[in-house]
């Protein structure tokens, strides 16, 4: 719900190099700035797609195919779940791109040109991927799109058995995908 208040800069970086960035960001920024971690282990991201890392433009490309057919949108440590379900869709012979969200904000800031060279208005398979609330996802997925998040909230247990239980594993993501696309 940070992302409701005004003037507020959400980051959600996704992993330790792009925390890297975010304190960067962070400590330049002119307005509020609200910087969310996680305590799950995460594997860092390779160097290739690490060198890929646009905090300042909200979102950017960090992996894809080219005439990919689907874009999946993930922030924070959802990006590591983007990663291994685009890994299963393409075992398939699916085209992907995966799209690192770390600040939406920063997102909708940029120039029409650069948002559509991110999300290209014609591809329409869509998917955001956060293991919070799905408002606000549906600017970024469209009306054809699908928002893979949590509505609900209280669950207490070890991360791995509710990755598992509200279906925040890469297989069980590219299982929703499938069924949709």
């Amino acid at each position: 719900m940070l992302r409701s208040i005004p003037g507020m800069t959400v980051l959600r970086p996704a992993d330790a190099n792009e925390v890297a960035h975010a304190w960067a960001y962070a400590v330049k920024a002119n307005a509020p700035v609200a910087m969310l971690l996680t305590r799950q282990n995460l594997d860092p991201l390779p160097p290739e797609l690490a060198a890929k890392i646009n905090i300042e433009k909200g979102a950017y490309v960090l992996s894809d195919d080219d005439d990919f057919e689907m874009i999946l949108i993930a922030t924070g440590s959802e990006v590591n779940t983007a990663l291994g379900a685009a890994k299963i869709l393409r075992a398939k012979n699916r085209k992907v791109r995966v799209v690192s969200m770390p600040s939406c904000e920063l997102f909708i800031a940029q120039d029409k040109a650069y948002k559509d060279s991110v999300l290209p208005p014609l591809c329409k398979a869509r998917v955001s991927i956060e293991a919070g609330i799905t408002l606000g996802w549906e600017r970024f997925v469209g009306d054809n799109g699908m928002s893979i998040g949590l509505d609900t909230f209280g669950a207490s247990a070890p991360y791995a058995k509710l990755a598992e239980l509200y279906g925040f594993t890469p297989e069980k993501v590219a299982e929703k995908i499938e069924k949709k696309f």
